[in-house]
């Protein structure tokens, strides 16, 4: 009996083990790399990426850059002792057309202000706080 015990728990603990990571990162540095922006949401809003006007974010160890649509950004990331967070951001400041793509910004933007954990799920790069999450896929 003992044994069918032992038997099933170890099962189960494999099982689990298997199971794909949605677990934090540990540090920025395990998310070093380019990413697109493949979908997110901010305050009830739907983040849509626009083909023509990708959405990139691009971290290299405490450091963070990329294309929000239009305009390029840059700041730091850090590691908090309850997650993550981008700070020191800033943007620079052209217009762009469809007017789709200043909203797409402006949301994005704003979602990255709210961060404060990062995940990596079958491979996509996961964003989160509250009420925000932005997935991204890795670009070469």
């Amino acid at each position: 009996m003992k044994r069918n015990r032992l038997i099933l728990l170890a099962i189960a603990a494999l099982a689990l083990a298997s199971c794909g990571s949605d677990e934090p990162v540990g540090s920025a540095d395990e998310i070093d790399g380019t990413w697109q922006l493949t979908s997110g949401s901010h305050a009830g809003n739907t983040l849509e990426p626009i083909a023509t006007h990708p959405v990139t974010l691009e971290i290299d160890g405490d450091e963070v850059g990329g294309t929000a649509a239009c305009n390029g950004y840059g700041g730091t990331i850090a590691n908090t002792d309850t997650g993550i967070t981008f700070s020191e951001m800033s943007i620079t400041e052209m217009a762009c057309d469809p007017p789709e793509t200043m909203d797409l910004e402006s949301a994005y933007m704003a979602a990255l202000a709210s961060i404060d954990q990062a995940s990596i799920e079958g491979g996509k790069l996961v964003l989160s706080g509250p009420d925000t999450q932005l997935e991204f896929e890795a670009s070469s």
